[in-house]
């Protein structure tokens, strides 16, 4: 049983279920479901699941995730708090990496604020190249090390350690306009070699409906879930509208949205 320090800047639920955090609303339970509110508390943490050996990931605000009906055998944690946090110099714009896009100033941040999400949950998606363009400066941990990366404009947005997590991030003005913008929540296709949308109207699947699940007729691609499904019924649905657009559009159709836990079926089995 994963358990969790006590830490006035922590908050946990043992056995929380997954599907009241995530946009699709859907997975069974996680071993624990974690609030951390600073930088001083998350170390502490993850130093402690580390030497418990405890599987754990980071769900960032309105981050589109598909977990499993059986659940997640790990500790979910949700940054807040400080890492929500936003202020601005006359230079720049400094965000925490769990700070919503959609919280910038209109005035300061331009084009920000349309953005869905936030800037942890843009890199974790593998959506960063959108920063491309930007001046920033990013601060990283991994561990008890922390470090800061410099881009300048033009250089390519990656993560140097993929197990590194986002702290905070400044953005230079002059901000460039883009016109590219992150995956709207709950936009969970991507279609080969063609806009998702277009092909789903052409082939007159908007609005096909299994169960709990419907395929927006408003914004093709995107899943509308209708209350108390499960993910092996979007699963199955998924399947259907791949091997359809497979026979009528020669075109393949992708789930982009990490699927993650276990089946139904191997909840209660020991690993």
């Amino acid at each position: 049983m994963a358990t969790v320090p006590e830490h006035s800047e922590i908050d946990i639920r043992y056995a929380e279920p997954l599907s009241r955090h995530t946009p699709l609303r859907v997975g069974g339970n996680a071993l624990a479901w974690v609030w951390v509110y600073s930088q001083t508390a998350l170390v502490e943490l993850l130093q402690h699941l580390r030497k418990q050996q405890q599987k754990w990931m980071i769900s960032w605000p309105f981050q589109d995730l598909i977990f499993r009906d059986g659940g997640y055998d790990g500790v979910v944690i949700r940054l807040c708090g400080e890492f929500e946090k936003i202020s601005y110099t006359k230079d720049s714009i400094k965000l925490g990496s769990a700070a919503l896009w959609a919280n910038v100033d209109r005035q300061k941040g331009k084009h920000l604020c349309s953005w869905s999400g936030s800037i942890g949950g843009l890199i974790d998606s593998n959506q960063a190249n959108l920063l491309k363009g930007l001046r920033l400066e990013m601060h990283w941990l991994k561990g008890k090390k922390r470090w800061t990366e410099v881009l300048s404009v033009g250089d390519a947005m990656e993560a140097k350690d993929k197990k590194a997590i986002l702290l905070h991030a400044e953005i230079f003005y002059p901000l460039v306009h883009k016109r590219k913008t992150p995956f709207r929540c709950g936009a969970i296709f991507s279609v080969s070699k063609a806009k998702t949308a277009q092909v789903f109207e052409k082939h007159n699947l908007c609005g096909i409906r299994l169960k709990s699940w419907l395929l927006s007729t408003h914004a093709p691609g995107q899943m509308i879930h209708l209350g108390n499904g499960r993910c092996s019924d979007l699963l199955l649905l998924s399947k259907g509208l791949k091997e359809q657009l497979k026979k009528s559009a020669g075109k393949k159709l992708d789930i982009r949205i990490p699927i993650l836990g276990k089946e139904k079926k191997d909840a209660g089995k020991k690993r």
